[in-house]
C-alpha cells in the first residue's frame, strides 16, 4: 500500500515541478546554441525525416559540414527527447521554442518524481518531500535543465532511474537505463561501469557486469553507427564536443586541472556551492553517510566523480555561456543524491541550530535560482566565471533584474516558513 501511495505522491511531485518549470522556462527565440542546435535537428527529424538540415547557420558553431550536407552535431540521445515535442507543435515554417522548452521542463520534472522515490528509501514522506522542492528550485535544474533542450534533463532522470534499478536488482533494466543515457551524454559510460562493477564485487555475481557490458556495446556500437553515417568519423562523439582535443590544446596541466576542479564548485558564476550553498552543510555529513550508505548509493556517487573529472578535463568548468547558474555540476547532483540525503538525515538535522541554518541556506539558494528563472527573458554573454556573479550579470545585462529580485525575495521568504515548518518535526538531539 505504502508503494503505491509513494508512486501516487511522486507523480504528484512531478506535476508540481513541471507547473512551476513550465511557467518560468525559456519560450524566446534567442536561445545557447547547443539546445538551437538540438531544437533545429529534431525539428527537422519530426517535421521531415531527416536529420539533415537546410544549410550551415553561420550563428552556431554546432551546425557542422557531414559526410553530404549540414548536420547539429549534438548527441542523438538529445535529438530524439526532442522530436515529439517538435512533432505536436512545430510546423515547415520552423522549429518551435515552446517544444525546446516543454523537452527541459518534462525531462526535469520527470527526476524529481524519481528523486522522490529514492529519497523515500532514506527519508520519511515530509522530508522526502522538502528534499524534492529543494533540489527542484534551489539548483540549477530549474534554471538550466528545465529551461530549454538540454542534455541535463534526460541525463538526471535516466542516472536517477538506474539507481533506483540498481537498489532493486534488475540489471537487464539497469543496463537499459544506462544505455540510453550515454545515448545523451556518451561518458556518463564511466557511471555504469564503476557502478556495475563495484556490485558485482560486493555480491561475487557475474549479472551486474554482464548486462551492463551488453547494455553498453549496444549502445557504444550505436553511437559509432551515427557518427560513421552522418560524419564519416569512427567516434563516440560529434566533432566539436572534446573542445581543448580538438582545438590542440590537449588535457589541463595538474595545476590548471585543480582550477576546473575549484572553478566548478567556487567560482562566483558557476560555484555549485556559491549558487545553490544549501549543499555546504550536507559536507561534514558526507562522511558518516558514507559510513551506511549501500553499496549502490557508494558506487554511483564515485561513478559521478569520475564522470565529472572526465568532463573537467575535456571542457572548461564553466560550461559556455547563454545561461545561468552551473551546468557541469548536474550529474553529480544526480549521482551523490543518496549520500546527500543520508548527509542531512545523519548529520544536518540532527541539532537545531544545523537544521536552522540549512533553512535559511536552502532559501537562500532558492532565492538566487529564481533571479535566474525570472529575471531575464533572454541571455546574455558571460563576462567571466570567476569575476561576475550569476546572480547579477544576466538580469543586468537584460533589464528585467527587478523582476527577477522580487520574485527571488518572495521565493526566499514563502521557503524559508515552508521549510521550517516541514523541518521542524524532526527531532534534535541537541545544539
Amino acid at each position: 500500500m505504502r508503494r503505491l501511495s509513494d508512486r501516487a505522491t511522486s507523480f504528484g511531485v512531478g506535476i508540481a515541478a513541471f507547473v512551476v518549470y513550465a511557467a518560468s522556462a525559456n519560450f524566446s527565440s534567442a536561445r545557447s546554441i547547443d539546445t538551437a542546435a538540438t531544437t533545429v535537428a529534431a525539428w527537422r527529424l519530426a517535421v521531415f525525416h531527416t536529420l539533415k538540415l537546410q544549410g550551415a547557420d553561420p550563428t552556431n558553431a554546432w551546425i557542422q559540414q557531414g559526410v553530404d550536407g549540414y548536420y547539429s552535431n549534438r548527441s542523438p540521445g538529445i535529438i530524439a527527447w526532442g522530436t515529439p515535442f517538435q512533432a505536436l507543435l512545430a510546423g515547415p515554417e520552423g522549429p518551435s521554442n515552446a517544444g525546446g522548452a516543454l523537452s527541459g521542463a518534462v525531462a526535469s520534472a520527470l527526476a524529481i518524481a524519481l528523486l522522490y522515490v529514492l529519497a523515500r528509501k532514506f527519508l520519511t514522506r515530509p522530508a522526502s518531500f522538502t528534499a524534492c522542492a529543494i533540489a527542484a528550485l534551489g539548483t540549477s535544474t530549474w534554471t538550466v535543465s528545465a529551461d530549454d533542450a538540454w542534455t541535463h534533463g534526460p541525463a538526471q532522470a535516466l542516472l536517477l532511474a538506474a539507481m533506483l534499478l540498481v537498489a532493486a536488482e534488475r540489471w537487464w533494466s539497469t543496463a537499459a537505463a544506462w544505455s540510453l543515457a550515454i545515448l545523451v551524454r556518451p561518458h556518463l559510460a564511466v557511471v555504469a561501469v564503476i557502478t556495475a562493477g563495484w556490485c558485482a564485487l560486493r555480491t561475487r555475481r557475474a549479472l551486474p557486469v554482464v548486462a551492463t557490458g551488453i547494455g553498453l556495446a549496444t549502445s557504444t556500437l550505436a553511437l559509432l553507427a551515427y557518427q560513421n553515417e552522418i560524419w564519416g568519423v569512427l567516434s563516440i562523439v560529434a566533432p566539436g564536443y572534446d573542445s581543448r582535443l580538438e582545438n590542440g590544446q590537449g588535457l589541463p596541466n595538474p595545476l590548471a586541472y585543480a582550477g576546473e576542479w575549484l572553478g566548478a564548485f567556487l567560482s562566483p558564476e558557476r560555484g555549485l556551492l556559491v549558487l545553490s550553498p544549501m549543499l555546504i552543510l550536507l559536507l561534514p555529513g558526507l562522511r558518516r553517510a558514507w559510513s551506511i550508505a549501500p553499496d549502490w548509493a557508494r558506487a554511483s556517487g564515485v561513478g559521478g566523480m569520475f564522470y565529472t573529472g572526465i568532463q573537467l578535463a575535456l571542457n572548461p568548468f564553466d560550461g559556455g555561456s547563454a545561461f545561468y547558474s552551473y551546468r557541469i555540476s548536474l550529474e553529480l547532483l544526480a549521482t551523490t543524491s543518496p549520500l546527500l540525503l543520508l548527509s542531512w538525515r545523519e548529520w544536518t538535522s540532527q541539532t537545531t541550530t544545523r537544521s536552522r541554518w540549512f533553512i535559511a541556506l536552502s532559501a537562500v539558494s532558492i532565492g538566487i535560482q529564481a533571479i535566474g528563472a525570472f529575471g531575464r527573458t533572454t541571455y546574455g554573454w558571460a563576462a567571466g566565471a570567476w569575476s561576475t556573479p550569476s546572480a547579477l550579470i544576466y538580469p543586468a545585462l537584460e533589464g528585467a533584474w527587478r523582476l527577477g529580485v522580487a520574485a527571488a525575495a518572495a521565493l526566499m521568504f514563502l521557503a524559508a516558513v515552508l521549510l521550517y515548518t516541514r523541518i521542524r518535526t524532526a527531532t534534535p538531539r541537541g545544539d
